[in-house]
């Protein structure tokens, strides 16, 4: 995945969805993130925030591979 983003990206703002990625065995202790959406190449994508400080509704910024928009990543701020 990292590959595709080396090249030409985008970024744009996403949503945050109700839907939970639990981290290792959170299943156990319940630690998750939930996921984002965003349009991109008249579509919808998703990807996971790996932010569990964000909620359902949030805003945030993503990465996008040009080419390849289902490659992408939470937008890292220089």
């Amino acid at each position: 995945m990292t590959q595709a983003l080396e090249g030409p990206t985008a970024t744009v703002k996403a949503v945050v969805i109700d839907k939970k990625n639990f981290f290792g065995n959170s299943p156990v202790s319940n630690q998750f993130a939930y996921s984002y959406r965003f349009k991109a190449k008249g579509q919808q994508w998703e990807g996971n925030s790996r932010d569990p400080a964000l909620h359902v509704g949030d805003s945030m910024l993503v990465d996008y591979a040009l080419d390849a928009p289902e490659y992408n990543r939470p937008h890292e701020s220089e």
